[in-house]
């Protein structure tokens, strides 16, 4: 839920770029919301707010009940333009996905990449 969001980027001469200005949203559980609009909008922005990558402003944002103010390793983004870093491996790359699982070693991470990589038949690229 987002409550009250007011969010505004930066600019190079100190002024400031408004994008959200008291913006309140509730989603139920198991809830599908479309966002839609021109480039340049503030979907990305939205979203970043709602998954604790930026922060608002001003208003609060919730994550089932308790408010949110740092990335939770339950929200998960899939950008459309996904982009894998050239100079990993394929198994390094995926293993970004699991750097905030702080319950697990770096060798059990590499154990559950490898297996997310035979389940799409990935092993050896």
């Amino acid at each position: 839920m987002l409550k009250n969001i007011s969010f505004s980027y930066k600019m190079r001469k100190g002024d400031k770029l408004p994008i959200f200005d008291s913006l309140s949203l509730s989603i139920m559980f198991a809830e599908f919301v479309g966002i839609a609009g021109p480039s340049g909008c503030g979907k990305s922005t939205l979203l970043r707010i709602m998954a604790g990558l930026l922060k608002p402003d001003l208003g609060e944002v919730y994550f089932r009940g308790k408010p949110l103010h740092n990335p939770d390793p339950r929200i998960s983004m899939v950008f459309q333009n996904p982009t894998l870093l050239p100079w990993y491996t394929v198994l390094k790359n995926v293993m970004l996905g699991l750097i905030n699982e702080k319950g697990l070693t770096d060798k059990e991470k590499e154990e559950r990449a490898r297996t997310f990589l035979d389940m799409m038949g990935l092993i050896g690229f």
